[in-house]
Order: structure tokens, then sequence, then C-alpha cells
């Protein structure tokens, strides 16, 4: 098997445009604790947050855990709690919803996403245009 890298993920702060983390730049994670919290109800993303506050002795507050990073943005723009997503849906529900967005200092928050592929073999062309697709979503 072969690690092919298709992207990096930024992970961001999401926030109502009226809670204190929307004047902020940029936070640590470890600042965050306090915080009330909207998360997802499961999945790698989830596992690698509450993984990080695990790491650092944290239990994070959630309020509510939903199933869509769409419904996380709404959720955190009403003042539900912050979010922790992708900066890619962050910027696209902007659009949407009064958001503001801080980054994530900590080095963790920057992923390398990569897909497993048979080595030796090229992909197909099919194949290649997934990835294609994944390293300009």
């Amino acid at each position: 098997m072969l690690l092919k890298p298709f992207a990096v993920s930024k992970l961001v702060v999401v926030s109502a445009k009226t809670h204190r983390l929307a004047m902020e730049k940029e936070t640590r994670f470890a600042g965050l604790a306090e915080q009330y919290f909207v998360g997802l109800e499961g999945g790698a993303l989830q596992d690698h947050i509450d993984a990080q506050a695990d790491r650092i002795g944290v239990r994070l507050r959630y309020r509510v855990r939903l199933r869509t990073f769409e419904s996380i943005c709404a959720a955190a723009s009403d003042g539900v709690g912050i979010a922790i997503v992708p900066d890619t849906v962050a910027r696209r529900c902007k659009r949407a919803y009064p958001l503001a967005l801080t980054s994530l200092a900590d080095a963790w928050a920057t992923r390398n996403l990569s897909v497993c592929v048979a080595s030796g073999r090229d992909p197909t062309p099919t194949v290649q245009a997934l990835f294609d697709h994944l390293a300009s979503a």
C-alpha cells in the first residue's frame, strides 16, 4: 500500500459574531476548555478533537452534537456554542450564517489528508479524477 497525499486541512473555531472569540485572529485549543461546544455525533474528526482534549487533560463541555457541519455552523452562529470545523467548511458556511472564524494555533489543527492506493499500479482515470476532486475541494 502507498499513501497518496491529496490535501492539507486546517481546522478553525467557528462562533457567533457576538462571541469573544470573534475579535481574535488566532487561539490555542487549551484556552477553549471553559467554553461550551457544538460537536459532531461521531466520526474521525470528532475523535481527533476529543483525543486532543484528552491529551491535555480537558473534558470538553458539549451542549449538543449534530450530524452535519452545516448544522454545527448554524448552531454556532446562533450562540449555542463554539465548534471546530475544517476551514473549507467554515468559509462555505460563512456565506449562509453570521459566523466568526478564528484560527487554531495548535500544530495538530493542520492535518495532512491521504488516500491509500495499491503500490506498483497507476490509478485508473476514475480514481485519478477522485484524487483531483479531493485535492481541489
